[in-house]
């Protein structure tokens, strides 16, 4: 519910670390964001930033969201057809993160990045409930980091009109 009301990526993405880490028990956790300029931002409990930032990382697992658009499980890499487009090395570097389900951010067709998710605390596996609550918050956060963007570009816009009605003025 708070996620419409927040303005800043980080913002944003950091609630939705901590909110689905304390609400699923889960220990890893974590949200990649494509950037406008194509970088990815990350925000990310219990995984070391260097396993998501990889190229492996950043390849596989947007290319697995952006293919399959629906959560992914991740536990049995190489034995499922859903992960046999990923390389040695992206398998290897999703192992060594500890990440076992992957649900895209998905808005107007188009990939915004993706949620990962280590094993529950619990060590059950993730159910249907899981996986649904975990894509309404995915789709949820795909429309506020999009309205984050669009406000972002609006203030740069008026900030640039500013400075252009200024230098006029001169």
């Amino acid at each position: 519910q708070e996620l419409p009301t927040k303005m800043n990526l980080r913002q944003i993405m950091d609630s939705i670390v901590q909110r689905i880490s304390g609400t699923m028990h889960v220990e890893r956790i974590a949200v990649l964001v494509r950037d406008e300029s194509g970088g990815l931002q990350t925000s990310a409990k219990n995984i070391a930033p260097a396993d998501l930032t990889s190229s492996e990382i950043d390849a596989g697992l947007l290319r697995l969201s952006a293919s399959h658009r629906r959560p992914l499980s991740l536990t049995f890499l190489g034995d499922e057809h859903d992960t046999a487009t990923l390389t040695a090395a992206e398998r290897e570097l999703i192992r060594r993160s500890g990440v076992v389900l992957s649900v895209p951010m998905i808005i107007q067709d188009r990939l915004v990045g993706c949620i990962v998710a280590g094993e529950k605390l619990s060590g059950k596996i993730y159910s249907q409930d899981d996986t649904d609550l975990l894509s309404t918050v995915a789709g949820q956060a795909a429309i506020a980091i999009e309205n984050a963007g669009l406000h972002a570009s609006e203030v740069e816009r008026q900030r640039m009109e500013e400075e252009l009605s200024m230098a006029r003025r001169i």
